[in-house]
This record gives C-alpha cells, structure tokens and sequence, in this order.
C-alpha cells in the first residue's frame, strides 16, 4: 500500500503515485437515485418498451404480415387455375406465373380472416389508452427532471442525494436517456394508430407535448447536473475528513468510467424525421376533406387519366413503401434503447446500485397494470361487453360486420383493388369461388369489382342475399 505521508508530489514520481492509486476506486460503488433507477421504476421503464413492441407485432402479424409469408408456401402448394394451359408449360417451375394470383387471393383471405379477429379489435382499441397511458408517464418524467435536475445545489434538487461525481454524472446521463429514447416506444405506437385511421387529436397533442419536452431536456443538456463548485460544497459539509484538512473524501472524484449510460441522444435523431411526417399526416386527411380540395382531386381523377395513373400506380406503392422503412427504422431504434435498458438493468443488478423496492416503486410498476388488464379483459369478453358498461345507457357499442379492409396500411385496399382489376375481375377464373373473393376488401364484399359495377348487392353473393334489404328493384 502507497502511504503519502510526507511524500512531494514531482514529474519523476507521479507515475508511481498513479500506479499506487490505480485501486483506490475499486471498491467504491455508485448508488443511482431510487427515484430514477429503483427496482420498480426499471421494471416501469422495461414494460413500457415491451408492451409497446407487443402490441406493434400483434398488429402487424393479423394485419399485414401473415398474406407476406403465407404467400410462399400458398406458391408452391396450390395448383394452378384451370385457364392456365399446362401443355404450353409443362414444367411446373413454369407453372409459377399462374399459381401466383391465386396464391396472392389465398393469403389475403386467410390476412382479412385473421383481421376480424377478436384479438385484433382488442389491440387497437387498447393502443389508445396505452398510448395515453405511456404519454403521461414518459411526460412526468420529463417534468420532474427539468424540475430537480438544477445547474445550481440545493436540498430540493437530484445535487442532495448524491455522494460522489460519478453518481451526479450517472443520474443526469442516465434520467436525459429517459427523458429523449422514453418517446421511442410513443412514436412507433402513433405511428401504427395513424396508419390505421385512429387519428384522435386528444392523443396527438398528448404526443407532441412529449416530444417538446424532449427537446427541452436535449436542449437543457448541459445544465441537468450542478456544476463542480456547488457539488463540491455539499461533500464538503457532508462528510467532511479531518486527515484532508476538513475537506471531502478523495474518493468523491472516483468516476464512473464504465457505466454504459454514453451516447444518450442518440433517439434525439428518430425526433427529427419521424414527428414531421406524423404531423403531416394527421392534418392531410382534414385538407383533403376542404370542398375546394376535394372538388379538384375528384375533377382530376375524372378528367385526367395520367393524375389517376400516378395515383394508383407510383403515389400509393410510394407511401407504403415510404410508411414501412419508417417503421423499421423506429422499430430498430426501439430495439436498440429496450437493449440499451436491459443492460443497465443487469449492469446495476450485477453492481449493488439497484437498490430495493419501496412503496414508490411498487407504485411506479402499477401504471401499467389497468392497460395490460384491460387488455386481456377485451380478449376474453369482447368490446362489447369491456366498453359497452363504461357508456352512458343512452349509448351503446355498435359491432359493424364489414371487414376491416387490409389492415394498418390506409393505401393498400385500393392498390390491390387496381390489382384485382387486373387479373381477378372475372369470377369465372377464381378457382375458390365467391365466398373467398368477397372478403378481399369492404366495396368487394359481396363480389368481384365488375359485379359491384353491373348487378344488384342482393345477387352478389348468396350467402349474405337474405343480410340485405331490397334498394333496386328487380330488372
């Protein structure tokens, strides 16, 4: 062991004063605010990010994935319809072309099945309050911590509970994570309500007030932790050593130089290029609705056959292709903070830091509870029975039996009703019969487009000929 007694501190012997200090901070552990970090608030933090991520897989998978990878194996397994001529093509790898639509009408029946799923309605009608819920609570985080994060110490501030630099430095590198990739999981689920229609201005507000405060804090960066002299005065007068000269124990500068808390604005980025497009998209469905707008869209699209062809076949396949790299690229930012979380969660666990779980925590980790309940209670009896009792008795909760339509993406009904246009109008030629062609979308319900066009709803489809009232009479 060094002993410094008596010793005068030279060029020539500063690395061996270094070497005999090299651990000094070894057994000095860093004790992250409870408030912060407890045990139930990173459990808080983890539910939120998995939740999210949950119910953004179960959207997609009833709504769009399942026709994507049903397509394939529907590919190789269904024959070709009987117009397809096999002597031209004998070889059955030339057969392909014609088991491709098909195919394609086989996935998206099983793709519109999967969509009237119970399972379905109950997770878009939970993503609101879970976006609600996650608003507010990413929100008073925010809040607190442009509250109590101060450039100056006092006993109302985060300054008073810490003991060292590194734990200053770590709860403020640690709470401005939270505070910027917090509204990661917000953005995805309002992008996946806004790609659905459910653009309700309650909850858009709720989220562009999270992003304010999240460039605030981002903005405030710099003045979230005291600086040096005022922190230096609270370890002074807290714990003062007498072998220092009154002064605090050296081991106040121990840092934290492995703390994986780096890089926390990287989410700051996501902010950039995602609320532009969600808050163009929540006001362009009330432009288009303008009279003078509409007038002229629908003008166009009677009159001008190249505004109908750039319509239909670049401005549609355009934006969903633009809608899905936008979401993969908030689903892997998403990714990469639920990582991020989880190894703090386990780097804390691993060092002590946790702490143990208190009254605040339990309180912290049961925000989330009436969501997720509510969640599995719609599952098992329906929205009629979960939302039909919160209404006032003059009201009441009205199922509508018409498909969904082709799910999270707005476009993609009326590109695949060009494409049915194409290769699927003559019912004569769809090897699965009416049924299965009417679930395509809710105008094909009852038949083909050219049905839809030519005859009477009632002689569309047998199945659902008694479900309709007369409203042309017979020819």
């Amino acid at each position: 062991m060094l002993s410094l007694d008596g010793l005068t501190v030279t060029a020539d012997n500063l690395q061996t004063i270094y070497d005999g200090l090299d651990s000094f901070c070894t057994n000095v552990g860093t004790t992250v605010n409870s408030d912060i970090a407890g045990p139930g608030v990173m459990l808080s933090y983890l539910v939120q990010i998995c939740a999210a991520l949950l119910f953004w897989i179960i959207a997609k998978m009833l709504a769009s994935w399942t026709r994507v990878i049903t397509w394939p194996f529907l590919l190789c397994r269904l024959p070709p319809p009987s117009s397809f001529d096999s002597l031209l093509s004998p070889d059955s790898h030339s057969q392909l072309p014609g088991r491709r639509k098909p195919a394609w009408l086989r996935a998206t029946t099983i793709q519109n099945r999967l969509s009237r799923l119970r399972l379905h309605a109950a997770t878009l009608t939970m993503l609101v309050e879970f976006q609600e819920t996650q608003t507010f609570f990413v929100g008073a985080i925010q809040i607190a911590t442009l509250a109590t994060f101060k450039p100056t110490a006092s006993s109302q501030s985060d300054s008073a509970n810490t003991a060292t630099f590194g734990e200053a430095i770590s709860d403020s590198q640690l709470v401005q994570t939270l505070c910027i990739n917090g509204t990661l999981p917000i953005l995805l689920v309002q992008c996946l309500l806004q790609r659905y229609g459910m653009r309700w201005w309650y909850t858009f507000a709720l989220v562009i007030a999270n992003i304010i405060l999240a460039l605030v804090v981002n903005a405030r960066s710099s003045y979230l932790i005291a600086d040096f002299d005022a922190l230096w005065s609270i370890f002074v007068a807290s714990n003062p050593v007498d072998a220092c000269g009154g002064l605090a124990n050296p081991q106040v500068y121990c840092d934290t130089f492995e703390l994986i808390y780096a890089s926390i604005s990287y989410g700051i980025y996501a902010l950039y290029y995602t609320v532009p497009v969600l808050i163009i998209d929540f006001l362009a469905p009330t432009i288009m609705r303008l009279p003078s707008v509409n007038t002229a869209l629908n003008t166009w699209r009677r009159t001008n056959r190249v505004f109908r062809y750039m319509e239909v076949k670049i401005w549609l396949p355009f934006i969903k292709t633009f809608w899905f790299f936008l979401e993969f690229a908030l689903l892997l930012s998403v990714c990469l903070y639920s990582a991020r979380m989880f190894n703090i969660f386990l780097y804390m666990t691993e060092d002590g830091s946790l702490g143990t779980w208190g009254f605040g925590q339990l309180v912290a980790v049961m925000v989330w509870v009436p969501p997720l309940l509510k969640f599995v209670y719609l599952n098992v009896f329906g929205i009629e029975e979960g939302l039909g009792r919160r209404l006032a008795h003059d009201y009441r909760v009205v199922h509508d039996e018409l498909p969904v339509g082709q799910g999270a993406d707005a476009a993609s009904g009326i590109v695949e009703l060009d494409e049915l246009q194409q290769g699927h109008g003559d019912s004569k030629k769809n090897p699965y019969g009416p049924s299965d062609a009417g679930s395509l979308t809710p105008s094909l319900r009852m038949g083909s487009y050219g049905d839809l066009i030519q005859g009477p709803p009632e002689l569309y489809n047998s199945e659902h000929k008694r479900s309709w009232s007369r409203r042309w009479p017979k020819p």
